[in-house]
């Protein structure tokens, strides 16, 4: 999304937006995870986290560089440059990232937003898998 707002030369002219974070800041890293996660990266160096996909290491660079984006400004600016065209899609049950942020940066941008029913963050059960994939082929089809 980032890009597409800069730049707005995406081809095809088509973002997905899949359960994006939209609201960024302390409050809401300090959410997913835990209280002082910035003074314990600067501290003590990355922190891996173990997911159900996988293992990753998180970083002070990383949190920093991503903490402060300008994300209602770059919702603004593709609605503004109407160059590209954004679906937002996200699971109703999402415990990591609401699903209103989707629904912010929807309404910001002048796009849609996809709410699945029974999604959560990786759309995980058959059916939100099924419905999130029907929604992005079609979103690509026209």
């Amino acid at each position: 999304m980032k890009y597409a707002a800069e730049h707005g030369d995406v081809c095809p002219p088509l973002v997905i937006n899949l359960a994006g974070r939209f609201i960024p800041g302390r409050a809401s890293l300090e959410r997913r995870f835990g209280e002082g996660i910035l003074e314990r990266l600067q501290r003590d160096g990355p922190i891996e986290r173990k997911e159900t996909w996988g293992t990753w290491a998180i970083t002070y660079d990383d949190v920093r560089e991503r903490i402060d984006l300008p994300m209602d400004s770059y919702a603004e600016a593709i609605a503004a440059n109407q160059r590209v065209t954004l679906l937002c899609i996200h699971g109703r049950e999402d415990a990591v990232i609401h699903y209103s942020e989707s629904e912010r940066c929807a309404r910001l941008s002048g796009s849609r937003a996809v709410i699945i029913e029974g999604g959560d963050h990786n759309f995980t059960s058959p059916a939100a898998a099924s419905a999130m994939c029907a929604e992005v082929v079609c979103f690509f089809a026209g």
